[in-house]
């Protein structure tokens, strides 16, 4: 049954875990309801130079020169894995999307970080500002990225926002900021795509084994926030026996006493948390991942501001983890009922997917 072509427009052309791995869950969901979904390769001007860290200062160029090597590994492992996994448009630039677009029957906007006009430059792209029709908009887990959506001169909200039918996002936070600028707007809360395939599928897609270390480890993935991820992941070990492995997303120097990935596929860094022993990390999708394969963790918030912290803290407070999160002394105790939580996301992944499809204007799925 081919329900139609579903066009999606997200941060597809990036070096970021979570960004790649959201892109490939929620084709996945609407190829497994039908859909013939394609992924949008639009290239945001602000996005690439943020991913590839071309428009930086003559310090920053002198640490692109060191971490070059390290990059094109990491450019070629997760070019591979699209290759492999995702199906997508050519690349597009802001001209050529609505010729594009017209080839879908509806385009879906998520799940990332799209309307956070911090990341993309206001771009009214991912509003879908050059598609008339109202009924082939449709949003999913969008995310502002933070506590209060970013503002811009000439950039109205209301009007942009209007325009779809139902609003999907991904944090409570972002649909209360959003029902008091849009008021007129339907906004629900709908989970990541991430969540939505189960631990099992996560596993088939990841690779088998991590390449090292042989023994246990306590595994640190560090966005934004590094030295209490390290430190409280020195301390599990310590107390453990185990390891230390640590990738940072956008760092590049070594972390003494660790060992240090920079330039692992996507597949691979599933592999690390599904193996680990114990996770710590500062990323939103690192978060998820530890939860759908159920590993004891931590999640150490960002310490210059607590703007970005709301992606973590409303999902944790959703599934009942918010003493997940690192607090001055390092909890390592498990988590209690991992059987309660798989419910919590069972049922809230039956609701988004029936949200899903009412705002692609078809039959819900019973609940």
């Amino acid at each position: 049954m081919n329900r139609g072509r579903i066009g999606i427009l997200t941060f597809l052309h990036t070096l970021n875990y979570g960004a790649v791995l959201q892109a490939y869950a929620l084709e996945r969901v609407l190829c497994d309801a039908g859909f013939d979904a394609v992924q949008i390769d639009y290239r945001n001007p602000k996005v690439e130079a943020f991913e590839y860290k071309r428009d930086v200062s003559l310090k920053g160029h002198l640490a692109n020169i060191v971490r070059r090597p390290m990059l094109s590994k990491k450019e070629e492992a997760f070019e591979s894995f699209r290759r492999e996994h995702i199906r997508s448009t050519a690349p597009l630039s802001r001209d050529g999307l609505p010729l594009v677009c017209e080839a879908f029957d509806r385009i879906v906007v998520g799940s990332d970080q799209v309307w956070n006009g911090n990341v993309t430059g206001f771009d009214s792209s991912y509003f879908l500002d050059f598609i008339g029709a109202p009924e082939r908009k449709a949003t999913y887990a969008v995310s502002i990225g933070q506590d209060d959506i970013p503002v811009a001169p000439g950039v109205d909200y209301t009007r942009l926002i209007g325009d779809f039918p139902l609003v999907l996002v991904r944090e409570k936070t972002a649909a209360d900021t959003l029902r008091r600028i849009c008021p007129g707007s339907k906004v629900e809360v709908v989970l990541d795509p991430t969540l939505l395939l189960g631990g099992d599928e996560w596993r088939r897609l990841s690779d088998a084994r991590p390449v090292r270390p042989n023994g246990g480890y306590v595994f640190v993935y560090a966005v934004g926030e590094t030295r209490n991820s390290v430190a409280a992941a020195m301390e599990v070990a310590k107390r453990r026996n185990l390891d230390v492995v640590v990738l940072q997303q956008n760092g590049f120097l070594p972390i003494r006493g660790a060992v240090n990935l920079f330039s692992i596929s996507p597949t691979a860094f599933l592999s690390y948390i599904a193996n680990a022993e114990f996770v710590v990390t500062s990323s939103f999708h690192g978060t998820c991942f530890a939860i759908q394969f159920e590993r004891d963790f931590l999640v150490s918030y960002s310490t210059g501001g607590t703007k970005r912290n709301s992606r973590m803290a409303d999902l944790l407070a959703l599934l009942e983890l918010s003493d997940r999160v690192l607090e001055g002394s390092v909890n390592e105790a498990p988590v209690s009922d991992w059987s309660s939580v798989r419910r919590k996301i069972e049922e809230s992944g039956r609701r988004s997917i029936r949200l899903l499809l009412e705002s692609l204007n078809l039959n819900a799925v019973s609940s």
